[in-house]
């Protein structure tokens, strides 16, 4: 009896200090615009506390038993989800229906909730904040919207010579009138391969307080000539007009080419398998609630090249990729040390060139692990690349004439056979002439029409869904 006792002791003693799934937990670290905040351990290394994020994210969360529903609270906006199953989460802002969440997944382990990664990541997409999960060190990075800004702040303020460079430090009201060019040639001798194209293009942009406007005309000349066979019929060989407008708040879409991409992106292939209501849309203005950044990049001094690098760093962030060692890598390879500036009679000409050794340091953070085999074949080929570009401006009292080029090229890769595998060349070259305004307002477009293309793909798939 007493042998049966003590162990039965012993035992008591050990499930006592330890958690009932201990061999499943984890611990991990969350940050919050860079600063370490509370969490609880998660789950089988790939769930975590549903409490530790939403908390992090800033939300107020409280469970109604009785409906089994989790409710979460921030400012006017508030998210619903069932405690277990695969059902989704109903985000209302002020009352209205806002977005629902699909495939929200939250899984009651031993009476505590957890949520995976993507629906994490969902969670702080409906409050505008990043989120980025780094499994191999256990830690979730979160960033504001505020904290998104002031990192692209402090991006803009790495950058400052770059910027200048590409006429991003604009701070006058101005129209501006321009043209430009690139070329393009690929070959492979081994493969008996070769491509040409070429892109012309006039621009007319404003800027007047907080609106900008930009409109992009391209002639296209054979851009997929690739065997020698133009593709006509391929929309990138095709001339295009791309007008873009933003009123400080929204950004606002005029493009045939560019809309059908926008509307992949509010709902996969939905300009496919709806042909007929997405050619409604080609000659219209059109906005939407999540403009990529890529577009934001087309506006002429729209934003800083700050903020483009950080959506695009958040955008394209993945396990593999850190969002911070991006945006290290985007400032190393824009750095100040790669620029020399020459003045003369009132031109400033700005020079910037990187070589192999800089290039490569970049892409550091952002290549896997590679052998020494892998990595010395990955050297050879990158001994072919080169990247620079000129720009020279003249600035007067009365506005700006500017006149910029450069190249990229990547020649000779290495092979066993010896032969040319690949040799790729881009030339390009832009003139702008900008005139400074001074109490003019600009006729910028009339965008009081423009379609909203959240609620139209939503409007259109609810309707199939309903006759069907």
């Amino acid at each position: 009896m007493k042998k049966f006792f003590a162990a039965f002791l012993a035992a008591l003693l050990v499930l006592g200090t330890s958690p009932v799934f201990a061999e499943d937990s984890f611990n991990y670290t969350i940050t919050v615009d860079g600063v370490t905040v509370p969490s609880e351990p998660g789950y089988n290394g790939s769930l975590y506390r549903y409490t530790s994020i939403a908390d992090a994210l800033g939300y107020e969360t409280a469970f109604h038993a009785e409906t089994g529903i989790v409710e979460s609270k921030k400012g006017d906006i508030t998210v619903t989800f069932a405690v277990s199953g695969y059902g989704g989460a109903t985000v209302v802002q002020e009352d209205e229906f806002k977005d629902y969440l699909g495939y929200f997944y939250a899984q009651n382990i031993y009476d505590k909730l957890y949520i995976s990664y993507y629906n994490a990541e969902a969670l702080a997409s409906v409050v505008d904040a990043g989120l980025v999960v780094d499994e191999s060190a256990s830690t979730v990075s979160i960033y504001s919207s505020a904290g998104k800004q002031a990192l692209a702040e402090q991006t803009d303020a790495r950058l400052t010579l770059f910027n200048e460079m590409m006429g991003l430090t604009r701070d006058k009201n101005y129209t501006s009138q321009g043209t430009g060019n690139m070329t393009m040639n690929l070959s492979s001798k081994l493969f008996g391969l070769s491509g040409t194209g070429e892109i012309n293009f006039k621009t007319v942009s404003a800027k007047s307080g907080n609106k900008t406007y930009s409109k992009v005309i391209t002639s296209n000349s054979g851009l997929m000539n690739l065997l020698h066979l133009n593709i006509d019929d391929d929309e990138i060989s095709k001339s295009e007009t791309i007008e873009i407008y933003t009123d400080g708040q929204q950004v606002y879409l005029k493009s045939k080419t560019l809309t059908k991409a926008l509307l992949q992106e509010e709902d996969y292939a939905f300009s496919y398998e709806y042909p007929e209501q997405t050619e409604l849309l080609m000659d219209q203005w059109v906005t939407t609630d999540n403009f990529p950044p890529s577009y934001r990049l087309l506006l002429n001094n729209g934003i800083t090249l700050g903020n483009f690098i950080v959506d695009y760093c958040f955008e394209t962030a993945t396990y593999y990729a850190n969002p911070i060692d991006m945006i290290d890598m985007f400032v190393t390879l824009m750095s100040d040390e790669n620029i020399t500036v020459t003045e003369n009679n009132g031109l400033k000409t700005y020079a910037y060139k990187i070589d192999k050794n800089t290039y490569l340091k970049c892409l550091e953070p952002m290549l896997p692990e590679m052998s020494e085999e892998e990595r010395a074949e990955f050297d050879a080929v990158m001994d072919g690349f080169e990247m620079e570009m000129t720009a020279a401006e003249t600035v007067t009292a009365d506005g700006i004439k500017s006149v910029s080029g450069g190249k990229i090229s990547l020649s000779n890769v290495p092979n066993p056979w010896n032969e040319d595998v690949f040799s790729g060349e881009i030339l390009f070259s832009a003139e702008e002439t900008a005139a400074f305004l001074e109490n003019v307002e600009y006729a910028f477009p009339d965008v009081s029409g423009a379609v909203n293309l959240t609620d139209f793909v939503k409007s259109v798939t609810d309707a199939d869904i309903f006759e069907h």
